[in-house]
């Protein structure tokens, strides 16, 4: 037993870990630079046969998650003693991210390298045909865009529940 989860194993001749990426499934997950499994529906992967008193690479493969998840570490290196376990924690955070085409009062798209600012996150930019690229999205979102020329506009960005991930929002007027 180990994070709560029950898992069921041969004998353990040296030692053992415990992979979780936070709850996402099917999560590829390899020891020592081998494929060792996935993730199961609670995101933990039982990993026999580690070797003990050595530090060993565990890692997960983020090139097999989808646009919306935010990974805060791909690989670690743990030594468990002898006749023990590790649990690896490598969590995973599902969040929401939009391109949003931001337009003027008439209708022309805002030049590039237009800072954007927004509550609680980064400021970031417009880049080519107004695009700004919004990591984390909220349901509704007010930005505060400063020109090059130093004029400003404020757009409020509405995102709809079904929107796919890495969704495409727009055109948007910022006045």
């Amino acid at each position: 037993m180990m994070g709560g989860n029950l898992f069921a194993a041969r004998q353990i001749s040296d030692s053992f870990a415990v992979v979780s990426t936070g709850g996402v499934a099917k999560v590829p997950v390899s020891y020592e630079n081998q494929p060792v499994g996935v993730t199961d529906k609670r995101g933990n992967l039982f990993v026999a046969n580690v070797v003990s008193y050595q530090k060993s690479r565990f890692a997960i493969d983020p090139l097999a998650l989808s646009t919306d998840y935010r990974v805060t570490a791909i690989e670690q290196n743990i030594a468990v003693r002898h006749g023990g376990g590790a649990f690896v924690r490598m969590p995973l955070h599902r969040m929401r991210s939009a391109t949003v085409t931001l337009v003027d009062a008439t209708g022309s798209r805002l030049a590039p390298g237009a800072r954007v600012a927004w509550s609680g996150h980064d400021d970031t930019q417009t880049g080519w045909d107004g695009i700004v690229y919004l990591e984390n999205i909220d349901a509704e979102n007010h930005l505060t865009v400063t020109r090059a020329n130093g004029s400003g506009c404020v757009a409020k960005v509405s995102v709809p529940s079904d929107m796919p991930s890495l969704g495409r929002i727009g055109p948007v007027p910022c006045l």
